[in-house]
């Protein structure tokens, strides 16, 4: 009895470190939110877009930039992490004056504060013409993403029950 108890505190020990490691190996500073939202429709060009990630970034090799609805930059040139931002979470770009409708692609590439791990990624908003004002500056929440360190804490629930399964059958 006392060496069944043993095996299975030593497999959930083993499940939950590895959980724990797998989970850190892979950080990412992975997109969250940002203003304006993705796939949003503003009334008029924002004169800044806020990109909001799920850990900290590192400011060398991030960028966060602007094109338009012709393909040209939009923005300024001085994307960069927010650095009054504490959990350095957040990347800031000032957009050009005398931007008109369409719509705008924002691209970022982020290294994790952490692990110095690269995301990259897109989201798009639409600038209204003056004749469909009707629009909306929410912020969007999206999930994160990343099902792999999702599976792990299951996948590791089924090891126990596993573990526990043999157990029983072994009469222990």
């Amino acid at each position: 009895m006392m060496l069944s108890r043993r095996l299975l505190m030593a497999s959930v020990t083993t499940v939950v470190l590895v959980v724990a490691f797998v989970s850190v190996a892979l950080a990412h500073a992975e997109f969250v939110s940002s203003i304006p939202a993705p796939k949003s429709t503003v009334a008029s060009v924002p004169s800044q877009v806020k990109g909001t990630y799920s850990e900290g970034i590192n400011p060398q090799g991030s960028s966060i930039t602007v094109t338009g609805p012709n393909g040209a930059r939009a923005d300024r040139g001085d994307g960069h992490v927010d650095l009054n931002d504490p959990s350095r979470q957040t990347m800031l770009v000032s957009l050009k004056s005398g931007l008109g409708p369409g719509t705008y692609t924002v691209n970022w590439t982020t290294v994790s504060a952490d692990d110095g791990d690269t995301a990259t990624g897109s989201f798009s908003f639409t600038v209204a013409s003056a004749a469909s004002a009707a629009a909306s500056t929410a912020t969007a929440t999206l999930p994160k993403t990343g099902g792999l360190p999702l599976a792990l804490p299951i996948a590791g629930g089924i090891a126990v029950l596993n573990a526990g399964v043999a157990l029983r059958r072994h009469g222990h």
